[in-house]
């Protein structure tokens, strides 16, 4: 029943919703949770050994990699939120003001147990170099400090996401005073709050611009065919479709050091029943390539993770720019996630799709789900093969958290400050790492090249094979 003491409540949730998603699949947002946790979970192999174990079993990895507890929270306030505004009543208000209480403690959990897991990392990594200071990605540094400070700047939020619960708790409150003062009058008032439109923030792109040549068009199809998730992908669910949707012409800082407007496009993959299962983004006029060979071969990583590309005669790895782990801020994936939602849904909600950017949230932790399990298939296959240990620890809490995305500072309902988290850190020089396209030897083939861009696909099937080939 719907009751007027609730009308500033019900006014202030709809003008001002906290905790929300519009348009999210909940149910599917639960699934890749509960999928993510999973593999989360058998990460604790890039720590081994006694001590490895020792400090999961105080610090389990589902604790501060990515914030679970929060992101489960959220869901239940959003449906907590839908049920409300549905069916106005007390019972539900109270639910639905529960739901913020519980959901702005699993935020404060989650950054106290990240916050602390990484100033340990930090301190293991001066132990054994003093001179690190920072960490590095494309074309960014991030200094230690100052990481530290944007997870406190996150602290800071919370805070105010508790200060606004408490005054929608009196607000709330004052409005079942108002209505025992006024019992006499029996009658239910119907709610008149008009709805007012949320804060929008606002998304910089265009969707027209300079046209790819038929080269590059023809390479996004190799790109959507040969990432590693594609295979992954196809051992789920079966032969899979996809939707390429784009051009979108956004401008953003990750790649090039300083805003600089790019052409992206987005795939969706689907399922045989058209269900959608994984969002990823192509960076469609930029790509980036590692140089396999050992004269020439300048990256961090151990080599060998590139063995089955090797082996082939393929002689470099392409490196997606949109990959979670390339850049330390995500930010621009919500921002396209959303500009095609607006495309593929118009009958939603725009205003509040354009403030919480979080109505496609569902696919974002699916693809968080397969770069996870790519991960830990890479280094499965590498100690099967090797015998070799393996302690990433340091890079898994930084390079692959992604605290820009999963604690959802791009989304006004979840974030309260003026101020920003500058994740990106400061720009730096071009990588020493990689090649463009045009670096590429032009003596390459069609196929040649092709083969390189299928080089996840490649890969993931051969870990496949060396952990199926060891389990037996």
């Amino acid at each position: 029943m719907k009751h007027g003491l609730l009308n500033e409540f019900y006014g202030v949730t709809i003008s001002d919703p906290l905790f929300a998603a519009e348009g999210l699949n909940i149910d599917n947002a639960q699934l890749a949770l509960d999928e993510l946790e999973e593999i989360t979970k058998k990460l604790q192999i890039v720590k081994p050994g006694l001590s490895g174990r020792i400090y999961f079993w105080f610090n389990p990895l589902t604790k501060i990699l990515h914030p679970f507890r929060f992101l489960r929270s959220f869901l239940k306030s959003e449906k907590a939120r839908r049920l409300f505004l549905t069916n106005p009543t007390l019972p539900h208000a109270k639910l639905l003001l529960q739901s913020y209480y519980d959901t702005v403690r699993s935020l404060e959990k989650d950054l106290s147990s990240y916050r602390s897991a990484c100033l340990s990392a930090q301190e293991k990594t001066l132990s054994k170099f003093p001179r690190a200071n920072a960490y590095n990605f494309y074309r960014a540094r991030v200094p230690f400090a100052d990481f530290i400070s944007y997870i406190d700047l996150m602290g800071r939020n919370s805070q105010a996401l508790r200060q606004e619960i408490e005054e929608r708790s009196r607000l709330l409150l004052a409005s079942m005073q108002k209505d025992i003062l006024n019992s006499s009058d029996k009658r239910n008032k119907k709610i008149t709050t008009p709805p007012a439109k949320p804060v929008i923030n606002s998304i910089p792109y265009r969707e027209k611009g300079k046209k790819l040549s038929s080269q590059y068009r023809e390479i996004i199809k190799w790109i959507e065919q040969g990432r590693d998730y594609s295979y992954y992908l196809e051992q789920r669910y079966g032969p899979i479709n996809t939707e390429l949707i784009g051009p979108i012409f956004y401008k953003l800082s990750q790649f090039d050091g300083k805003s600089t407007s790019h052409q992206f496009f987005i795939s969706i993959a689907k399922d045989q029943k058209n269900t959608p299962r994984s969002l990823h983004a192509i960076l469609a006029d930029q790509y980036h390539f590692i140089e396999l060979a050992k004269d020439k071969y300048k990256f961090y990583a151990d080599i060998a993770a590139y063995e089955p590309l090797i082996k082939r005669g393929i002689n470099y790895w392409y490196q997606p720019a949109t990959s979670f782990y390339f850049t330390p801020d995500l930010t621009y994936y919500p921002d396209l996630a959303t500009i095609v939602d607006l495309k593929r849904r118009p009958l939603l909600n725009k205003p509040y799709l354009l403030s919480q950017k979080s109505s496609l949230l569902d696919l974002l932790l699916w693809n968080g789900y397969f770069h996870n399990l790519s991960y830990f298939q890479s280094i499965t296959s590498r100690i099967n093969k090797k015998g070799k240990k393996n302690d990433s620890w340091h890079y898994l809490l930084i390079g692959r958290s992604y605290p820009s995305l999963y604690y959802l500072s791009f989304n006004r309902s979840v974030w309260r400050l003026a101020e920003k988290a500058n994740f990106l850190g400061a720009p730096t020089k071009k990588s020493p790492f990689y090649i463009t396209f045009s670096q590429l030897p032009s003596t390459l083939k069609k196929k040649d090249l092709q083969n390189i861009f299928a080089g996840g696909q490649i890969r993931a099937k051969d870990d496949d094979t060396t952990i199926s080939n060891f389990k037996k």
